[in-house]
């Protein structure tokens, strides 16, 4: 009931928000351009500058009549222009570079202006290299929905491929936890209702075997009814929008998932910590993604397919849910009482959620499971932990734990 008042309330919210919220930065971005280029750049490109005042002016307006491809299109060619333009600016930082030819290559595509005949002669000390990234972030987003023919996602966005990604940032990061801890709390006792002679459990094959099987049973249990519902609704979707956004671009911290990249990059104007930008206001919707100007200037972050996103969030989910169950197993195996237990398991829940909020950036929260709380985040680099430390943290404690069990099994299972 939960899960469908929210996907009800996502989807009345979805229609007021903007399909993408930081368009309205681009007359900012404009001014800039204009009072940091030479007098003889302006004179070269006053009417290209005039241009792009017009596109500005009929993506607003294709926006509002919700003609995406003339939308994609203006938005593309005034991307393609800035890109260009911040393209020219010297750096010690080549990474910034890294996909450059990506603009050139959708430029001459859509035969979009060239400014090479006047960019030698940008200032050279406007330090601007690291604000290639941005318009290059968005010159591809809106290439691939142009090509893809895809209806633009607004943040709160829902649909038969996005269900799971709404429920888990929305219900399931703190409902996880909460539910295996009330689910199996009184498990000691459970032991020994169920009979299990005590003589197979001294043995240590045998106890090791009821070990990983306790394990994999309450985690498949907890998978059952969570995923239940959210496969139900899917399916319901699907039948109506034929999973047709699958192939949706999902801006996310790329890197991040095969190497272990932060999705912050060092930058000149040193925009500071996420929470910092949250506090200032520069955050945005990128489509799904949540994302601040830090992030758009991180050359590593880039888009992959959503059903991408989808499996490396469930990945590293399940995980999780394995993790949640073997703390509440050496626990209640450790604690007789089984109040003092749930108590104790609750509290080191939120002691774990509290030193570790989704805006941290501190060094020492990569040792902490609760940082990956919820993957989603840490796929879409909003998070600034990527999703490959998460896989290697998490994996980690499952071994630990496990092992923990094996020893807490063997000596206080009758204690």
């Amino acid at each position: 009931m939960c899960e469908l008042i929210l996907m009800i309330t996502l989807y009345n919210k979805s229609s007021i928000e903007d399909v993408y919220s930081a368009s309205s930065d681009w007359v900012a971005t404009e001014s800039y351009f204009v009072l940091n280029a030479s007098p003889d750049l302006l004179k070269q490109g006053k009417k290209d500058v005039q241009k792009l005042s017009e596109s500005l002016l009929l993506y607003s307006k294709y926006e509002q009549d919700k003609d995406w491809q003339n939308m994609y299109l203006k938005a593309m060619e005034y991307n393609s222009y800035y890109g260009q333009v911040f393209s020219y600016y010297p750096t010690d930082f080549s990474e910034y570079y890294i996909n450059s030819d990506r603009l050139e290559q959708i430029r001459a595509k859509y035969n979009f202006p060239s400014i090479k005949s006047y960019g030698e002669i940008l200032d050279p000390y406007a330090n601007a290299a690291e604000m290639f990234s941005w318009p290059l972030h968005e010159l591809t987003y809106f290439t691939e929905l142009y090509e893809k023919n895809l209806v633009p996602m607004t943040y709160s966005h829902v649909d038969s491929t996005t269900v799971f990604l709404q429920i888990l940032r929305n219900i399931l990061v703190y409902a996880t936890p909460i539910l295996i801890i009330l689910l199996f709390y009184n498990d000691r006792k459970e032991y020994h209702d169920m009979g299990i002679d005590k003589t197979m459990m001294v043995i240590p094959k045998a106890r090791n075997r009821f070990i990983f099987g306790k394990v994999v049973a309450n985690s498949l249990i907890i998978m059952m009814i969570i995923f239940g519902p959210i496969l139900c609704f899917t399916l319901v979707l699907g039948i109506f929008d034929h999973f047709q956004n699958l192939s949706y671009p999902l801006f996310a911290n790329k890197a991040g998932i095969s190497s272990i990249h932060y999705s912050f990059f060092p930058n000149l104007y040193n925009l500071g910590t996420l929470q910092e930008s949250i506090e200032s206001g520069i955050m945005t919707n990128f489509g799904l993604t949540y994302t601040s100007i830090n992030m758009l200037f991180n050359p590593y972050m880039d888009f992959i397919p959503l059903w991408q996103g989808i499996l490396l969030t469930l990945i590293l989910y399940i995980a999780l849910i394995f993790l949640y169950v073997q703390i509440n197993m050496f626990i209640t195996r450790l604690i007789k009482n089984p109040n003092l237990a749930l108590t104790i398991n609750i509290a080191l829940i939120l002691a774990l959620i509290f030193i570790s909020p989704l805006t941290s950036m501190e060094f020492i929260n990569s040792f902490n499971p609760l940082t990956y709380r919820d993957p989603g985040m840490n796929v879409m680099g909003t998070s600034y932990y990527p999703w490959s430390l998460g896989m290697l943290v998490i994996f980690s404690y499952n071994i630990i734990l496990y092992l923990g069990n094996r020893i807490v099994f063997a000596k206080k299972y009758y204690g």
